[in-house]
C-alpha cells in the first residue's frame, strides 16, 4: 500500500510538495492551485501531475514523470529536474534549466537564459498565434 506523502514546510521561503493522485483534486476533482512562496522555492513533484503553479517571482523545481503543469506568473528560475516525459507551460521566467528526458517547456514571453542539459528536450517560447495551450515555434 503506497502512503500519500506530503510535506509542507512554508516560512515564506521554502516548500516541499511530494503529491499523490488523491492529493492533487480539489473540490469536484478539479485540479488544485499550488504556489511557490513569494520570491521563495517550491520542490514540485509526482506522476501523472496536472497542477496549476503559481510561480510569484520565486524559484520552482519540477522532478517527475508525464507531468503537465502549467506554471503561471513570473519564475525568478524555473528548474526541470530529473523530469521524464514531462511538458511545462511557463508564463515567463528569467531562467529555465533542463535535465531531464523527453521534456518539453514553452515559456510565453520574455528571453529566458536556457541551460538544456538533459536528453532530447525542447524549450522554446510558444507560438504568438497559439490560442489555449502554446505551441512550439517551429
Amino acid at each position: 500500500m503506497i502512503f500519500p506523502l506530503i510535506v509542507v514546510v512554508a516560512a515564506s521561503i521554502f516548500a516541499v510538495y511530494h503529491l499523490t493522485q488523491a492529493a492533487r483534486s480539489g473540490p469536484g476533482g478539479a485540479p488544485k492551485t499550488v504556489s511557490v512562496p513569494q520570491g521563495g522555492t517550491l520542490n514540485y513533484g509526482g506522476q501523472g501531475a496536472q497542477e496549476t503553479i503559481a510561480c510569484n517571482d520565486g524559484e520552482l523545481n519540477i522532478t517527475g514523470t508525464d507531468m503537465t503543469p502549467t506554471v503561471t506568473g513570473h519564475c525568478a528560475r524555473l528548474n526541470v529536474v530529473d523530469c521524464t516525459n514531462c511538458r511545462v507551460t511557463v508564463d515567463s521566467a528569467d531562467e529555465i534549466n533542463v535535465t531531464g528526458i523527453h521534456d518539453v517547456v514553452i515559456y510565453n514571453s520574455g528571453s529566458p537564459q536556457v541551460n538544456n542539459q538533459g536528453i532530447d528536450n525542447t524549450v522554446e517560447q510558444a507560438s504568438e498565434s497559439a490560442v489555449g495551450t502554446p505551441t512550439p515555434k517551429g
